[in-house]
């Protein structure tokens, strides 16, 4: 990339070389040299690598350098309300994502987190809890599970099923909670490790 000090005092956009510039034909063929006696300096940076999910970055500042190569220098900043919202957008993703629970007799159970999910979820428990208590045994609750596939259940099963899934959930809430009071934030605040699993 190059880029030029235009009439003005500014620097302008980085170029990359093209075939003719203006009236030169064959631009992109002319040496470093050739090309600064147009006023196109190559264009070098440094500090440009940033996290944007936990960092900001600065405009750069140009400074031509005696070897006639520009140096763009960007001074990089955590910033943690960002940071902290990227968590949060993780911990949303896990949710919605959600995972697979063991229930005897039933085998695993896929379960996505979306509220729609955990109100259903929570209302096939509160009719459980009640065939529970009268004593019924039958498989005489459907829930359709994350990838589509129904399932049949008995009123011991779905209350094992929800309280598992309510236990994930909480343990996802926890683990954002603990990220969020990390100072810095971790860049890798997005690896497995830092989570329950959502296998």
């Amino acid at each position: 990339m190059y880029i030029a000090l235009k009439d003005d005092g500014f620097w302008s956009e980085p170029l990359a070389m093209r075939s003719m510039w203006r009236d030169v034909w064959d631009w992109h063929k002319l040496t470093d040299a050739q090309r600064a006696e147009h006023g196109w300096y190559p264009l070098r940076e440094v500090g440009a690598a940033f996290d944007p999910l936990t960092q900001t970055r600065s405009p750069p500042s140009y400074e031509l350098g005696g070897d006639d190569v520009v140096t763009a220098t960007y001074v990089v900043t955590y910033d943690a309300a960002l940071a902290a919202e990227s968590v949060n957008a993780e911990h949303d993703r896990r949710a919605l994502l959600g995972r697979a629970f063991p229930v005897e007799g039933v085998g695993d159970v896929p379960l996505e987190g979306s509220e729609k999910t955990q109100v259903v979820l929570l209302a096939l428990k509160d009719t459980a809890r009640d065939l529970r208590d009268a004593g019924v045994t039958a498989a005489l609750l459907m829930f359709t599970d994350r990838d589509g596939t129904d399932r049949r259940m008995n009123a011991v099963q779905m209350i094992a099923l929800v309280n598992a899934g309510k236990a994930w959930m909480q343990q996802v809430h926890e683990a954002k909670r603990a990220l969020k009071e990390m100072d810095p934030i971790p860049a890798d605040f997005a690896d497995d490790r830092h989570w329950p699993p959502i296998a």
